[in-house]
């Protein structure tokens, strides 16, 4: 009689464990690239056709404040994967190569680990050296889709799309764009050109109307395939078992977005809860939710719906299901750094109500030359119609050399961000407020991305820069931090500037010396402080401190001789010292010639990266024959 008890006991609690398996939901992201909520129908368009994504937005909930981390992809990508920001695991730069801490695992490790078959198809992008175990450990099947699990297996799948990607919003050809794009959509898919709104910093010309036309097309495709899988789902029986993400990876794929602090975060988000799951949800079908929501708590989001244990190091909000920590930011934080061959480093705060940028290299300007914008039809329309005077107000500003060193705007009055508030009276208390704000999430998070690429490498050696970022010996962010808070101070400033060339720590001088740069010549004064700053041992000091004598057109000879020798130098951990060299040639214009040889000698990628990189800048025409084709990439 025991034993029969005990077996009927053994059988309930087999079935009970295998209702639980199913029962558990599955979760399907539909992730598109580059895209801004403005190009939805249910965001409130009347432009745009986006049927399929509208009725989930009917059915489900509409977040109005979602953002991503950064505003490029992979960057974005890194934090979603691991849930823990750029800033902080150093992957901050576009296709860096930073190792991460093993502990860090990839979230849908622990889905794995409370059942749930996982399969990404197919964009990885991680952007760290350690991309390979996190795709192993995150996925059942990389490359794979839901349909190849065990049956009855809860599944955790993402689809990426990758139609609405820059490179089809603007940067291939337009003959391209309307042989893969804009011929594959019906006629009343397809947006009427002369109908398409231009955003009020951008040329209102043509090409520009023809370019945000574009960008809406590019949606639709997206928007039609999506449907495709969202049919498939029905078919399947699937769609009643299955909570839907909708989301992009980060902002539009046009200039003042993508890769830019102004647009490049704000993102659509649209979360659908079958009627089983609907108790998981925040609000009722068809509502919209405005609570703060953002990459970094995307992971321990669905973790949690997934019932799985979200670990210690992931500091992100769970937003959704049981767990859900009702309205928990009332800010959201993102950064931006080197995209493709620009360097740049900024951080925003954005609230419910304002915007506040911190630029800590306002003379890299907002348009400056990068190739996968400089081959669209709306980069170099801009470029050109400012240097015709074509360009007022907020186009004129846009496109100005350098960029201002703060930006404040009140996203509820000024949508477009076209009135900078940061020397408005009224505003100050506002404007302070913010810089307190972002001063405490830098020192807290102890972000790692004030280290210049290379110095990243150097210091990082046999560990990573998520770990170093904590020693204040490797690592002195008060005084680095310091020395960046004073970089677009102006002259008032300029006698701390010169205090730190002095620090011991030759990363706190970078920063002095990047502030120098935008300076002007009021850092004439100090020249005999930074010339002896060539000769340092750092790589990135010794290239920011030849930047600023050519800048004042001091010591010329020896500081372009620092930059060559940086060009063709391979035996350093990265070849960011080199992009780093070639972005300081802007300033050495009559002797650019003299860089051809060095550049012919240098490694092959480093010298296709400066070919590139000095014919869009307007040194070199012939590219050294490496432009348009480069001889490191294999033909297929």
């Amino acid at each position: 009689m025991k034993k029969q008890v005990a077996l009927m006991v053994l059988v309930v609690f087999a079935s009970v464990l295998a209702y639980a398996e199913v029962s558990k939901p599955n979760i399907l992201w539909l992730v598109m690239e580059d895209t801004s909520p403005n190009s939805f129908g249910c965001y409130g368009d009347p432009y745009a056709h986006t049927p399929n994504i509208d009725r989930i937005a009917a059915e489900g909930i509409r977040y109005g404040r979602a953002f991503s981390t950064n505003s490029s992809c992979a960057p974005s990508r890194s934090s979603l994967i691991t849930g823990v920001l750029a800033t902080c695991l150093g992957t901050g730069n576009q296709r860096s190569t930073h190792d991460i801490p093993d502990f860090i695992k990839g979230f849908p490790t622990f889905l794995r680990e409370a059942g749930y078959y996982t399969s990404n198809y197919y964009k990885t992008d991680y952007n760290t050296s350690a991309a390979k175990r996190l795709i192993k450990e995150s996925w059942t099947r990389q490359r794979g889709k839901y349909e190849d699990r065990p049956k009855g297996k809860p599944f955790f799948s993402v689809i990426n799309f990758g139609d609405s990607h820059q490179s089809r919003e603007m940067t291939c050809s337009y003959e391209k764009y309307i042989a893969v794009i804009r011929n594959k959509l019906s006629e009343e898919e397809q947006h009427v050109i002369e109908d398409a709104s231009i955003p009020p910093y951008f040329p209102q010309t043509p090409i520009s109307r023809r370019t945000m036309a574009r960008v809406y097309d590019c949606t639709t495709m997206v928007d039609k395939q999506m449907g495709v899988v969202l049919d498939k789902l029905e078919q399947d029986g699937l769609a009643d078992d299955t909570i839907i993400f909708i989301y992009a990876d980060h902002g539009e794929g046009i200039p003042r977005a993508k890769c830019s602090p102004v647009f490049g975060y704000q993102i659509p988000l649209i979360v659908k809860f079958p009627k089983k799951y609907q108790h998981l949800a925040p609000s009722a079908p068809g509502s919209v939710c405005n609570d703060i929501v953002t990459f970094e708590d995307f992971g321990p989001t669905v973790i949690s719906l997934a019932g799985g244990k979200i670990p210690s190091y992931m500091k992100g909000y769970v937003f959704l299901g049981k767990g859900r920590e009702p309205a928990a930011r009332s800010y959201t934080f993102g950064s931006v750094h080197r995209t493709a061959e620009v360097i740049r480093n900024s951080r925003t705060i954005r609230t419910d109500r304002y915007q506040y940028n911190r630029n800590y290299m306002p003379h890299i300007s907002e348009m400056h030359g990068t190739a996968y914008f400089d081959t669209s039809e709306i980069t170099p329309e801009i470029k050109n119609c400012y240097k015709k005077g074509a360009l007022t107000g907020s186009t004129l500003d846009f496109a100005d050399p350098t960029t201002p060193p703060e930006e404040l705007y009140d996203v509820k009055k000024d949508p477009h961000k076209i009135r900078n508030l940061v020397d408005s009276p009224e505003h100050s208390h506002v404007l302070n407020e913010l810089r307190g704000t972002m001063h405490q999430e830098i020192m807290q998070r102890r972000d790692v991305m004030f280290l210049p690429e290379y110095e990243m490498a150097v210091r990082a050696k046999g560990s990573t820069p998520y770990e170093i970022r904590t020693n204040d010996e490797k690592y002195p962010l008060k005084d680095i931090l310091a020395a960046a808070d004073l970089v677009g101070g102006g002259p008032d400033v300029l006698s701390r500037q010169a205090e730190f060339l002095d620090h011991p720590d030759d990363i706190v001088k970078y920063w002095a010396l990047i502030g120098l740069i935008s300076q002007g010549t009021a850092a004439s004064g100090v020249v005999d402080k930074v010339a002896p700053l060539l000769r340092c041992s750092t790589t990135d000091t010794r290239i920011a401190s030849a930047t600023v004598l050519l800048s004042l057109g001091k010591h010329r000879e020896e500081s372009g001789n620092v930059l060559k020798k940086e060009i063709i130098n391979t035996s350093g951990p990265t070849a960011y010292n080199v992009l780093a060299a070639i972005e300081a040639l802007r300033y050495l214009k009559e002797k650019a010639p003299d860089c051809t040889e060095e550049l012919s000698r240098a490694h092959i990628i480093h010298k296709a990266r400066g070919a590139k990189f000095l014919s869009y800048i307007g040194y070199c025409q012939q590219s050294f024959g490496l432009l348009p084709e480069n001889p490191s990439r294999k033909k297929k």
